[in-house]
């Protein structure tokens, strides 16, 4: 919950975290009952050879969204000719960016007396660069 604004203020009052509001639950249970009616216009879509081929895909990529859930974007992190993304990494360089980028998120009190706190890390990761 919430932390009141006023001492003995509203905590605890409201509607709970996550609970959709009465309209929504109404809305929600008015389309359910269009769910079969959906899908069955998307599977004839899907299966209308006159429909445009984007509309035919759309319906089909919808139906195994539904069905199946959506698939998993895999991402390979790679660099150049296969290689590991850091095995040419120069450790000192990356230890120099990293304080830069830990310079640039700390607030400004928090850089405030230090003599090696840089005040322009965007610049500084810039150097860094391969």
């Amino acid at each position: 919950m919430a932390k009141p604004h006023k001492p003995g203020g509203n905590a605890g009052k409201g509607r709970p975290k996550g609970l959709p509001n009465r309209v929504t639950r109404e809305l929600r249970a008015l389309a359910q009952e269009y769910t079969e009616e959906a899908v069955a216009t998307l599977a004839e879509i899907m299966r209308d050879n006159e429909e445009p081929a984007a509309a035919r895909m759309h319906s089909a990529e919808t139906l195994l969204a539904y069905g199946h859930g959506k698939p998993r974007q895999q991402l390979e992190h790679i660099g150049k000719n296969g290689k590991d993304l850091m095995a040419d990494a120069d450790p000192a360089r990356l230890a120099l960016a990293l304080k830069a980028i830990i310079n640039a998120t700390a607030r400004p009190a928090e850089r405030a007396g230090k003599p090696n706190a840089d005040p322009a890390p965007e610049l500084a990761l810039g150097r860094f660069r391969a």
